[in-house]
């Protein structure tokens, strides 16, 4: 009691707000301490991942969390030590600014920073006509607009941060003080893990390979919220949750695994991905619908050398994104229909160069049976959007050069590993919370990889949270608190996720529209947008997460 009342009265000094939500709270800290145990985890994480090892070293930098007792938990084991491949690997992310500074709060960004490609310019265009606009970091008064890092290095960097302690706990897999068997008094371990890591002390402590099945929350009745309404669309579909009585009492979570060992948690994190078995365990509706596309991914070798230039060119099939990675490497990211993602992925490395140099440099790509479907029928509409194009700038006649469209670099080849596609929907999930749950990333929300949002969108969330269990810790409040789960982290993130999933997918149908009219009003919008450098750079600002 005195140490709330302590925390209550320092909270005054950070605000009425703050102290308002602190005095609130107060009674669910009395009570909640009929359930503290050294046997149970504060908060236990499901899924290893970019996001998940975001929260965990979030979570153990933080002082005020840093002695919580964090379980990290994923179907297969985890490296925090990376090492540069000749060639980088396929699946790289676009990071923003505002997660920059999430990874420098978590201590991860230098290792990250040595080995990522800053983007400083950046060109979007249209394949129906000449509608171009240019971005570059340096109206917006910053050094760059994010790097491109391969996702094993971001995820090696976040799980290397973490605490010494929580390194050890990684290391040893699993403290078997952390969970317990229903058939037996004595600790139960995993597969490949080991007691000497453990303690009754706060750290991260890992357990993988670790596989689910089974999640019991205090009963809550989901029915009675109403759930956000999804982004405008006609394939819209919802999923059936299940209905609880009104939360009671103050249980815990659980965790069962395969082998009937349980692991007892205040809260439950799912960063399991957008098939989360947590989500779907704990009876989330979610919407949302399939696009009929597959992104293909692919290294390539660029001719003229290295590049700061992150080039993305809209296809009536879909985006296709060239990202810069490593020397004269870029990544390749390729929206496009599931027929011929497929005839993609078996090319050799110069006919895949072929098709990418069509899709990029050429008004309409070539048909046959190495390339894309044809697009020539959209050659009628070159002359209309061109037109309209130069009669924008003719209204802007100071356009300097570095705002006129440059042409992209040229594919060489593929490098590496094959190039491979995976399917693209957009899922959301209508609540993030319930008593001693949160969903963060994919868990919660996927989205159209068009702008790279999604991984941002992801490490948002693990800030937010973060952010939420360390207030909550200076109040002495709960982690699993339905209260300030909603408060802190669900309306906040709920709110700037829906808003940007609506935004890409709003665009991705804006771009996929091809009726002549339609296509020559985008192109001239571009082309204003592009003029207007104040608006052209509220909208980096905004994408940047400035």
């Amino acid at each position: 009691m005195q140490a709330a009342v302590k925390n209550y009265l320092r909270s005054v000094k950070t605000g009425p707000a703050e102290a308002g939500r602190c005095l609130q709270l107060l009674p669910r800290f009395l009570s909640s301490r009929a359930s503290a145990s050294q046997d149970v985890a504060d908060v236990a994480i499901v899924g290893g991942g970019m996001v998940g090892a975001a929260l965990a070293a979030l979570l153990s930098s933080n002082p005020l969390t840093a002695s919580m007792r964090i379980v990290l938990l994923d179907q297969k084991p985890q490296a925090s030590e990376w090492h540069p491949a000749p060639s980088p690997e396929l699946r790289v992310s676009t990071v923003t600014p505002a997660s920059i500074r999430a990874m420098q709060k978590a201590g991860a960004w230098e290792a990250i920073e040595n080995h990522s490609a800053p983007v400083t310019t950046m060109q979007v265009w249209d394949a129906s006509g000449s509608g171009c606009i240019r971005w570059h970091a340096q109206d917006a008064g910053v050094e760059h607009m994010g790097v491109v890092a391969e996702n094993s290095l971001l995820q090696a960097s976040l799980l290397a941060a973490m605490a010494p302690q929580a390194q050890a706990g990684c290391s040893e897999a699993l403290s078997s003080v952390a969970t317990t068997s229903p058939t037996a008094s004595t600790s139960t371990q995993h597969a490949g893990s080991s007691a000497a890591g453990a303690s009754g002390g706060g750290g991260v402590q890992c357990i993988w390979p670790a596989t689910i099945k089974g999640l019991h929350l205090p009963p809550f009745d989901m029915s009675s919220v109403q759930m956000p309404g999804p982004p405008t669309g006609s394939n819209h579909r919802s999923h059936d949750s299940n209905e609880g009585a009104a939360v009671q009492g103050n249980q815990l979570a659980t965790i069962v695994f395969e082998d009937d060992t349980e692991l007892k948690a205040r809260l439950v994190v799912a960063a399991d991905g957008g098939a989360s078995q947590i989500r779907q365990l704990a009876g989330f509706r979610t919407f949302g619908w399939k696009y009929n596309q597959r992104a293909v991914v692919a290294t390539v070798q660029l001719e003229g050398g290295p590049t700061s230039t992150a080039w993305q060119r809209f296809l009536p099939t879909g985006p296709l994104a060239l990202l810069p990675v490593r020397d004269d490497l870029a990544n390749i990211v390729w929206s496009t229909t599931p027929e011929a993602a497929r005839a993609l992925e078996q090319l050799s490395p110069s006919a895949f160069a072929a098709a990418a140099n069509k899709a990029l440099q050429d008004l309409v790509p070539s048909s046959g049976s190495d390339h894309p479907p044809s697009l020539s029928w959209l050659s009628a509409l070159q002359g209309s959007s061109a037109s309209l194009a130069k009669a924008a700038s003719s209204l802007y006649p100071g356009l300097p050069e570095s705002s006129q469209y440059q042409p992209p670099p040229i594919v060489q080849s593929w490098v590496g590993d094959q190039p491979k596609s995976f399917p693209l929907q957009l899922r959301h999930s209508g609540r993030y919370v319930r008593p001693r749950l949160a969903l963060i990333g994919d868990a919660a929300h996927s989205v159209h990889p068009l702008a790279g949002q999604g991984v941002n969108l992801g490490f948002g969330d693990a800030e937010a949270l973060a952010d939420t269990l360390v207030w909550g810790r200076s109040c002495g409040v709960d982690p699993g608190d339905l209260l300030a789960l909603q408060d802190l982290y669900e309306k906040p993130r709920q709110a700037a996720n829906l808003a940007m999933t609506a935004a890409l997918d709003g665009l991705f149908r804006t771009f996929g529209i091809q009726a002549a009219p339609f296509a020559a009003a985008r192109n001239l919008g571009l082309n204003l947008l592009n003029a207007a450098a104040p608006l052209r750079t509220s909208v980096m600002r905004i994408a940047m997460g400035l």
